[in-house]
């Protein structure tokens, strides 16, 4: 998942300190209300420590926290700083070090989730603020076959705006 949409209005705000605008305040609760009608809770979430993608991530963790349907125990977290603008490799490389979970949502920034969920799926996908690409793992030894196209299946992008709100 890439981070909501941040806020450009303070220009003296550090990139890694920008906060979310009114438009990702609004789209990371329906994000997080769409992974939760899809069954789709990630067991643990890897997120970079901007700011952007932290207010992200608390947005999405209320919306599971008030919704009766979840009834899994709440995912497991880690901030990581090697997520805030890494490329590719290192999204991936993260994320294999949990790969016994059943699940892991990656939240961090393009061009690095760009780059990832399109080389994952063998064609270029844009991934805008606050999309998500949900991938099966065909291969059950994933963490050392992550390179491989043929191990990953892209199940679903979802994009706020297909959500409407």
């Amino acid at each position: 998942m890439r981070h909501a949409k941040s806020d450009w209005s303070d220009g003296s705000v550090s990139d890694h300190d920008r906060p979310l605008n009114a438009r990702g305040q609004d789209a990371a609760p329906r994000m997080a209300s769409w992974l939760a009608s899809e069954g789709l809770i990630p067991e643990v979430i890897l997120c970079s420590t901007a700011v952007r993608t932290s207010q992200t991530l608390a947005l999405m963790l209320n919306v599971w926290r008030n919704n009766p349907v979840v009834v899994n125990s709440e995912p497991e977290v880690h901030y990581q700083r090697e997520l805030y603008l890494a490329p590719a490799s290192v999204l991936v490389s993260h994320a294999s070090q949990f790969a016994t979970r059943e699940s892991v949502l990656v939240l961090a920034h393009n061009p690095g989730m760009e780059e990832a969920v399109s080389f994952l799926s063998g064609s270029y996908l844009e991934m805008p603020t606050a999309a998500i690409a949900v991938f099966e793992a065909v291969e059950k030894n994933w963490p050392n076959q992550w390179f491989d196209v043929a191990a990953w299946k892209l199940r679903r992008l979802v994009k706020p705006r297909e959500l409407g709100g």
